[in-house]
């Protein structure tokens, strides 16, 4: 039941937003420690809760104009509730086109270092808004790949949060070695994520939106090497990466004719790049996200961002490079 206006009072636990936190890392703090829900928790805000049905990262650019004055009532509601001001709230934003995200599902990557440094502080692991990006693949501040976030409880499920970090480090060394991205490509990124964090201002070159349009377009958040591919990706290696960029480019009526035995075919084997041959011992899971209901949500997600492009998905593949991936890299040499 609501509380009355009168009886409210602000929340147990002042979970406030980290440095460069994402809001929807903020927002899930907050309703864990709380042990409820966005909808329960908008609720007591006396805030509409269906505001909760709607991807909250980039503010009021991701929603409707008639649930704008309702999302200004939900900033100044947990900007009260946690004691802090607007601005810290209204930092948690993202700004930029919603397919240059990552679909809600899948904004669980960040950097193990990063995390390990938080718990030596005591403080609380949280995603920030660089690495929400589908184009954000590598921590810059320690040249590390990103790692799926451990599940919040895992101290309680399986011992302890530190050395889950250095296994997941460990991990990300590991796909430097094999993948061996080159310092060039790593440094684009650099800026292309710097780009992403001043927001799009028209000015900017436009080789950093064709960049980030190639990272969307090759689709590899559907596989759970996510990290793995785009580390090839940016290597001089990079076969592999194309590889599952035609393929998931396929349409339906290609794919029920040549996408059956794509895999199958005998590839080129690529030194220093097969990640299995590399560690010497066989992978351990799916090369698939084996969580079939996250699958589906993303896909639908990705397709229904392409519709509203007016690109819908399964447009016919082109040259190995038809994204413009490697077109926008030599225009930024030669304007160098």
């Amino acid at each position: 039941m609501k509380p009355e206006a009168q009886e409210r009072t602000p929340l147990a636990f002042r979970v406030r937003p980290q440095p460069a936190e994402c809001f929807d890392s903020w927002l899930d703090r907050i309703v864990r420690r709380h042990e409820t829900s966005r909808r329960t928790l908008f609720r007591y805000l006396d805030v509409d809760s269906d505001l909760a049905n709607y991807d909250l990262a980039r503010g009021k650019l991701g929603l409707p104009a008639r649930h704008h004055a309702t999302f200004d009532r939900l900033v100044a509601g947990l900007g009260w509730a946690v004691d802090v001001d607007r601005d810290a709230v209204m930092d948690g934003f993202a700004a930029g086109p919603a397919h240059w995200l990552l679909p809600q599902v899948l904004r669980r990557y960040g950097c193990a270092c990063c995390w390990s440094g938080l718990i030596a502080e005591g403080r609380p692991l949280y995603i920030r808004k660089d690495w929400i990006w589908s184009a954000s693949w590598w921590c810059h501040e320690h040249q590390l790949p990103l790692s799926v976030m451990p599940a919040w409880d895992w101290p309680r499920r399986e011992g302890s949060l530190a050395a889950m970090l250095g296994r997941l480090e460990a991990a990300a060394r590991e796909i430097v070695r094999a993948a061996r991205p080159t310092a060039r490509l790593i440094a684009y990124n650099r800026a292309v994520i710097e780009f992403l964090r001043k927001g799009d201002d028209g000015v900017t070159p436009q080789r950093y939106r064709r960049y980030v349009e190639t990272i969307v377009a090759n689709r590899f958040h559907f596989s759970s090497e996510r990290i793995r591919l785009l580390a090839l990706r940016h290597s001089s290696g990079a076969q592999p990466a194309r590889r599952f960029e035609r393929f998931v480019a396929l349409s339906r009526s290609e794919l029920a004719k040549e996408g059956r035995g794509f895999f199958r075919r005998p590839q080129p084997r690529v030194e220093g790049i097969d990640i299995e041959a590399a560690i010497d011992r066989p992978r351990r899971g799916r090369r698939w996200e084996p969580d079939l209901p996250m699958l589906l949500q993303t896909y639908l997600s990705i397709a229904q961002r392409a519709e509203a492009r007016g690109e819908p998905l399964g447009r016919p593949a082109g040259p190995e490079d038809n994204y413009g991936f490697y077109r926008s890299m030599n225009s930024a040499s030669a304007q160098r």
